[in-house]
């Protein structure tokens, strides 16, 4: 699996970052690749690559602005920012699809009240609703949240089991026990993992499961997929092994090469692809 010049694997907890801290980014190799973090912002609630690996959506801190004003950061280069903003308390979670075309949140619209809504980028106005499609689980207790590439789904999970929305459509197309969703950049395809920590791929037009690595691997968490559709992020440890690595999977060969190591408690399940330019330190 040859070094990629243009991209690194970004991680909320790499490289022994804390969780407010900007997160780390590391080569192929486990080198030191620098740190995303966008100027006057350093601090974040949490953040999201988009599939293509060129832009990034950034909450900043809470204390870094008022709670009735929630913002989003969005950028494709340190220097180059813009804000989004909407209405309500804040986001738990969000997703941004490639090119910054439509980005999805969980909103804190009232002090219980939570709603999965689609937003244009551009203007921050709202496209979707799609609350009332979330029955299987309280949208409180979500922990992951995807966008397809196009922008055209969205993947919502819990620690159990999760759910594939089509936009267009406004319907669910897939749902399963499962944890960590992780849609191609396509859509067609979903990636997560069993309560037995397999790594379970399901093509969503036939429901049919593969499994791209041997049974003796435990995976935990599913990060991203890489932009070409051909490599897999994810949690990984081998036979024997003792600790989990953050590590990419060859779809096509079943090859596993184990970057760097994962803090205890934490699964793999944050890191994605992005473009080095985007990092800086």
């Amino acid at each position: 699996m040859a070094e990629r010049e243009d991209l690194a694997v970004v991680g909320a907890r790499l490289a022994m970052v804390d969780g407010t801290m900007p997160p780390a980014a590391v080569t192929l190799a486990g080198r030191d690749a620098g740190v995303l973090t966008m100027v006057d912002h350093p601090y974040w609630d949490s953040f999201s690559v988009s599939p293509d690996a060129g832009w990034v959506a950034w909450v900043p801190h809470r204390a870094e602005f008022s709670p009735r004003e929630p913002l989003v950061l969005l950028a494709d280069a340190p220097g180059s920012i813009r804000s989004v903003r909407f209405q309500g308390f804040g986001t738990t979670r969000l997703a941004l699809s490639s090119k910054a075309g439509r980005l999805a949140l969980i909103a804190e619209i009232g002090d219980e009240d939570h709603y999965l809504i689609v937003l244009d980028p551009t203007t921050g106005a709202l496209e979707q609703d799609v609350t009332t499609l979330i029955t299987r689980f309280n949208l409180r207790s979500v922990e992951r949240l995807r966008i397809s590439g196009d922008g055209h789904r969205i993947a919502v999970g819990s620690r159990e089991s999760f759910v594939v929305i089509d936009l267009p459509s406004r319907s669910l197309v897939f749902e399963s026990q499962g944890r960590f969703p992780s849609l191609s950049h396509r859509g067609d395809t979903v990636a997560f993992v069993d309560r037995h920590n397999t790594l379970v791929i399901t093509a969503l037009a036939t429901g049919k499961r593969t499994f791209p690595i041997s049974k003796w691997w435990d995976t935990p968490g599913v990060g991203a997929w890489s932009p070409d559709g051909r490599f897999l992020l994810a949690g990984a440890k081998g036979p024997l092994a003792i600790y989990w690595n953050a590590a990419v999977i060859d779809l096509a060969t079943g090859e596993v090469v184990q970057i760097v190591r994962l803090e205890e408690g934490i699964f793999g399940q944050d890191t994605a692809w992005i473009n080095r330019r985007l990092l800086s330190g």
